[in-house]
């Protein structure tokens, strides 16, 4: 579990500048005056930390804050000197209000466990970390703490807004660990021209981690599903970093030129790496062969004897190196494989091609080929596929025959406006309504399958027309048997 204490001290010293004061009838906690003030303070401080993990500093902002408050004067006047006695009444306050935060936390925690669940995968993945998700973790957890008080009164949609917040938090933190340094090499090769020198390789790196973003945002608790597509752009943009450096180290150089030396010089390296190793092992057996032949310098049939095993040794490494060959010939072959699999790509990019910018979007995932339509206009609370999205799905029937199809699953997503028991049930009756067009246009003979997923994977804020818009979809997954 990643620690959030930082940020969450930060966060109920926020709540404490705020105004938020606890009621004065808060009843202190008993600690003998004998106790020791080192062992208390430090205890204090460890159930305050326990407190956060458990989000009493937002569902109970107003008490913790005021003893986040005791705990800092605690820790002041130990520091400074002062009285035992003083420093033990600074943490009897603290606790006294930390008993009651914990009480009022407890009460309020049952109400909403699925926006708390969310809040702590938005930590658990680093939120806190990133300065650039700072305010929006601050501004998610001041709307919670605002809304505390009255958690199951509250609507449906405010509360699956709230959620939403931390959920986007979450996926935006998991792309900035997954795909932080691939982003960086990208940016700075924009920044030195890379559009322009090395247009390709520029190309293909910022496709990559566009891809790997999509793929993240639908697979944000499942490595596992993005795990491939975040290689792929990690390895792109490695590749875009040796070929712009290559370019600077000769200026005119072109992309191509420099695609080849790149190349050149990883197999160099291998191939130098092996030999270096292959090099230590033959030292290491004429060192030992050495004092062999030291060893046996008196007995001239054993010297003898010794000559003849090194000329077999010798033998030996002639088959090494034949061995050695193959297996660089073996990396050719997967070399050649790779090239392979480079050309089944973009063989599939240009399905892509087939659609508009806002009608569908196509990306790979994995082996599979994802069409996000974006313009089928289910009307509201309906499932019957209306006759204006009928071409794009003949489209899409185009793409799947193209690629010689053996699965189909269609994926049906919405908005968070409404309860989610309507948005699970209208998500599966519209995945299910396109399954079975393309049972009965041509797919009848393949596994074509539908799920809904409801408001539970959406690609962009539910808190905008705009963004609501993106996240009422169908995504159609098409595995493919071979590239026509």
């Amino acid at each position: 579990m990643i620690k959030v204490n930082e940020y969450l001290i930060v966060t109920a010293i926020t709540f404490v500048l705020a105004g938020f004061v606890a009621c004065s009838s808060t009843e202190y906690a008993s600690i003998p005056s004998t106790a020791n003030p080192q062992y208390e303070v430090r205890a204090f401080e460890d159930d305050m930390y326990e407190a956060t993990l458990n989000h009493t500093d937002i569902l109970a902002s107003g008490e913790f804050s005021s003893a986040a408050k005791m705990r800092d004067e605690a820790k002041s006047d130990l520091a400074n000197g002062e009285t035992q006695e003083e420093i033990l009444n600074d943490v009897r306050k603290g606790r006294g209000y930390l008993n009651e935060a914990n009480s009022v936390a407890k009460g309020r925690r049952v109400k909403a466990p699925q926006l708390l669940e969310a809040r702590q995968m938005a930590l658990e993945a680093g939120a806190s970390k990133y300065a650039e998700l700072k305010n929006a973790l601050k501004d998610a957890d001041s709307d919670v703490s605002k809304n505390a008080r009255d958690l199951s009164e509250i609507s449906a949609a405010k509360l699956a807004s709230m959620q939403e917040s931390y959920i986007d938090i979450e996926r935006r933190a998991v792309i900035m660990n997954e795909l932080g340094d691939a982003k960086a090499i990208l940016n700075g090769a924009k920044k030195d021209g890379g559009a322009q020198s090395a247009p390709a390789t520029y190309k293909k790196t910022e496709v990559s981690i566009k891809n790997a973003e999509s793929v993240i945002s639908t697979n944000v608790r499942n490595p596992t599903g993005y795990s491939i597509s975040v290689d792929t752009a990690n390895i792109d943009a490695d590749y875009l970093n040796d070929v712009m450096n290559t370019i600077k180290q000769n200026k005119k150089l072109s992309e191509p030129a420099a695609i080849k030396m790149v190349s050149q010089n990883r197999q160099i390296k291998n191939l130098t790496d092996e030999r270096a190793d292959t090099a230590s092992a033959t030292a290491a057996k004429e060192w030992d062969l050495k004092n062999k032949n030291d060893e046996l310098a008196e007995d001239i049939e054993s010297q003898n004897s010794n000559l003849k095993a090194k000329d077999q040794d010798l033998a030996n490494k002639d088959i090494d190196m034949l061995v050695m060959q193959k297996d660089m010939d073996s990396k050719d072959k997967d070399l050649q494989s790779a090239n392979t699999t480079v050309e089944m790509q973009r063989a599939l990019e240009g399905a892509r091609l087939k659609f508009s910018a806002d009608e569908a979007e196509a990306y790979q995932q994995g082996g599979n080929l994802v069409i996000r339509l974006k313009k089928v206009n289910f009307a509201s609370g309906r499932s019957e596929i209306p006759k204006s999205s009928w071409a794009s799905l003949v489209k899409v029937s185009d793409v799947a025959k193209s690629l010689n199809a053996s699965d189909i699953k269609v994926e049906g997503h919405t908005d968070s406006v409404g309860t989610e028991s309507v948005n699970q049930s209208i998500s599966e009756k519209r995945a299910t309504a396109v399954a079975s067009y393309f049972k009965s246009n041509g797919f009848s003979d393949i596994n074509v399958m539908s799920e809904g997923y409801g408001f539970q994977k959406p690609i962009a804020t539910n808190k905008s027309k705009e963004g609501r818009s993106q996240n009422r979809r169908v995504d159609i997954v098409i595995t493919p048997k071979t590239v026509q």
